[in-house]
């Protein structure tokens, strides 16, 4: 596998709409994994993550061996249907405090996926972190000592790693390519847990400056119905949805999520946005910076642009000129704030228009509070 987007039962399971555990919400079946792996061809995405496709994960998370799969989940089936539809699989391995027989095993976990041509990992020490019979801090001298090995394991078959519940971006993937991308940041779980009180919109302005300056993180960006809420936990992204599309270009991550779900994203219109999105990049340039009020970055792909915008909690207007782009006309496909928009009262509708620019042309983007734009530059053939 190599650099990419990936989808998969998350968002859902923080949302509660589905659950880790089996039963009649299940979220992790063969045939809900077999939907995210539709949507994974449909976006242009490498590989689908299922969390609670494992014997045991969720509840009390015990008894897990991180091989064995649910009843109603067939590895098999599901690999079959992902290879043929040229996606990968990422399988989930929270140790949820139990990392002592994680890495006991862990040998044995990356060659049997190795055999099964498993290449993705997304590991997690969600709670407590107990390794040699002690209940460490996350970011103790023993625990990154298990994160490399982790890492060097992993390496040795081939296989990426997702770390999350892990230690900050330290610049570890210049050694080691195979580990992509690690959580690492106050993301997207924040706002499903605590709303308000969690991230504010500034935050995501400050980010790029801060931690990942260390290396890439895992936000898991990517959620355009921000306000949905099928368990009723009185909780919301605090962003409007057009934010959500430029984060891309703000936040780099090798393996990138989109994380909404595939009803969520077939009815929105900024999920056009997303098709095909990289995760690697040719060129990056941050245009317009002033830490916790703004940020502008834009990043090329190819002869290809994506550029995203956004704002704390207040309205703005910037001018952008384009400068950065290259020789010739692009048409420039804008995502951005409705007029209606607003990020409190109104933040799904997203404004989409296309127009023929150069480098010449000076743009004036309207951002709203908590707010975005996401642009895709395709240069035009003469």
């Amino acid at each position: 596998m190599s650099p990419g987007t990936y989808v998969g039962v998350w968002w859902e399971l923080q949302r509660r709409h589905t659950t880790w555990t089996e039963g009649p919400r299940h979220g992790a079946t063969t045939e809900r994994v077999k939907r995210y792996i539709d949507l994974a061809r449909e976006a242009g995405a490498s590989s689908v993550l299922a969390e609670g496709w494992n014997t045991n994960a969720g509840g009390d998370w015990t008894g897990q061996d991180f091989l064995t799969p649910r009843a109603d989940f067939d590895l098999a089936e599901v690999l079959r249907y992902a290879q043929a539809n040229g996606v990968g699989f990422t399988a989930h391995n929270e140790t949820r405090g139990f990392v002592d027989y994680y890495e006991q095993h862990l040998e044995t976990i990356f060659a049997r996926y190795a055999e099964l041509g498993i290449h993705s990992v997304k590991t997690g020490y969600a709670t407590k972190f107990v390794l040699g019979g002690v209940n460490r801090s996350h970011f103790d001298q023993e625990a990154v000592r298990h994160y490399q090995r982790v890492v060097e394991t992993a390496a040795r078959h081939q296989i990426m790693i997702i770390a999350h519940e892990a230690i900050k971006p330290t610049g570890l993937a210049r050694t080691y390519p195979n580990m992509m991308t690690g959580e690492g940041v106050a993301g997207m779980e924040q706002h499903n847990y605590m709303g308000r009180l969690g991230n504010p919109p500034e935050q995501a302005t400050i980010l790029p400056f801060t931690r990942f300056m260390g290396g890439p993180a895992d936000y898991t960006p990517g959620v355009l119905n921000v306000t949905w809420d099928p368990a009723g936990l009185g909780t919301r992204v605090q962003t409007t949805s057009a934010a959500q599309l430029a984060l891309y270009s703000v936040f780099f991550s090798p393996l990138q999520m989109l994380a909404d779900t595939p009803e969520n994203y077939h009815s929105h219109p900024g999920f056009a946005y997303l098709k095909d999105m990289p995760a690697s990049w040719d060129e990056t340039r941050f245009l317009d910076c002033v830490i916790g009020d703004y940020t502008v970055a834009a990043r090329r792909k190819g002869h290809t642009w994506y550029l995203g915008a956004i704002t704390d909690e207040y309205d703005r207007t910037l001018r952008l000129p384009l400068r950065f782009l290259g020789r010739g006309r692009y048409t420039a496909e804008i995502y951005s704030d409705a007029a209606d928009t607003s990020w409190h009262d109104n933040p799904l509708p997203i404004d989409v228009r296309t127009e023929t620019v150069r480098a010449s042309t000076v743009l004036k983007l309207k951002l709203v509070a908590g707010g975005g734009t996401a642009i895709r530059f395709r240069r035009v053939r003469s």
